[in-house]
């Protein structure tokens, strides 16, 4: 699969080792998600919180 770079991608974070680190993690979860399942997901925790909230005690966070 080819890789391809984006420069300007704002990300929010209290600092910016935050906002570097939420990314780097979010990185993580592009190799391991296809498309289709990375969409969903997103649906998910925009519509649904308490399947977020669910998810997040699950996890234990």
């Amino acid at each position: 699969m080819a890789t391809h770079k984006f420069n300007d991608v704002p990300v929010q974070g209290a600092s910016q080792a935050e906002a570097s680190d939420k990314l780097r993690y979010a990185l993580v979860l592009t190799k391991h998600f296809k498309v289709n399942e990375l969409k969903r997901l997103a649906e998910v925790v925009e519509r649904e919180p308490s399947k977020v909230a669910f998810a997040k005690q699950a996890l234990g966070l």
